[in-house]
């Protein structure tokens, strides 16, 4: 490691998807020495091109970093990769997991306590940004770690976001910051496309809507990133028919669950979690039958 800042060793980075991708090149611009792996071998060619290394396996990025970032889609992906290579007996002693996935508070909070038995530091760190964010490292992460954790590993922050917020010591406590984000963008999202289909219903041109709406109490982040759910029922890696929608209301249904789990269950959101597959579909058929 580097004796200016002890975090500059080796940064491991599992799971280079729509997310994971942008984030390990931007480590690797930023000048952190990035060791990636993926279960698509085809990116290897990328990571290389980025100025990072290719891990041939699993088992050999684990070993070898001293910080490994975890970028996989849900809970069943992540514990299946923990288990599977036997990932807190197998990392370095002092090294530190990060965790950019966003998954359920309890999980982390149990990956927590496993990694504590072998001095391993679990970094919760949900992340969250448009397309363009990723790509020119301006995602906003949310972390939940030790102040001295969330100073050590500023470097890997400060390529990868815009915004980094520290708001917790607790793992988990950053995965419940997420889902309530998230549970309140996709549940506008859901109530954005209905009251297009009304307009639309009084013939009023989607773009002449979006715009009015842009300039009136109606805007949120998702209006001004219209297209970003779009792209991910059309492109997402794991966007196949049954998973186009799942993708977009995972972390809004976990949320629900989530909350009914402590005995504050968010009402609206669990009606936009049940409609949701129903209006998706509405909106995946219109954008197919619009493409060229």
């Amino acid at each position: 490691m580097s004796p200016e800042n002890p975090f500059l060793g080796t940064i491991g980075f599992v799971g280079l998807g729509d997310m994971g991708a942008p984030m390990a090149a931007n480590c690797a611009r930023a000048g952190l020495a990035l060791l990636a792996h993926d279960l698509r071998p085809q990116m290897e060619a990328e990571v290389l091109a980025w100025g990072g290394r290719w891990a041939d396996t699993a088992a050999l990025v684990v070993n070898q970093s001293d910080v490994l970032c975890l970028c996989l889609l849900d809970d069943a992906q992540v514990r299946r990769f923990v288990d599977e290579n036997g990932l807190f007996g197998a990392m370095r002693p002092g090294a530190a997991l990060v965790v950019h996935s966003t998954l359920t508070p309890h999980l982390v909070r149990e990956m927590a306590e496993e990694g504590a038995h072998c001095g391993v530091d679990v970094i919760d760190a949900p992340v969250s940004g448009s397309h363009a964010a990723r790509v020119e490292g301006r995602l906003t992460v949310m972390v939940a770690a030790s102040p001295e954790a969330f100073e050590r590993l500023r470097p890997l922050w400060e390529a990868t976001s815009a915004l980094a917020f520290h708001v917790a010591d607790t793992p988990g406590s950053a995965q419940v910051v997420k889902l309530c984000n998230n549970m309140m963008g996709e549940t506008n999202y859901l109530v954005a496309l209905e009251a297009l289909s009304v307009a639309e219903a009084f013939g009023i041109p989607e773009a002449v809507f979006l715009d009015v709406v842009k300039a009136c109490s109606g805007n949120s982040w998702m209006i001004e990133n219209w297209s970003t759910a779009d792209r991910h029922m059309l492109t997402h890696p794991y966007g196949g028919e049954s998973a186009r929608f799942s993708i977009l209301l995972k972390d809004l249904q976990t949320a629900v669950a989530v909350g009914g789990q402590v005995g504050t269950p968010p009402l609206i959101a669990a009606v936009a979690g049940v409609a949701g597959e129903q209006i998706l579909k509405r909106r995946l058929d219109a954008i197919t039958a619009a493409a060229p």
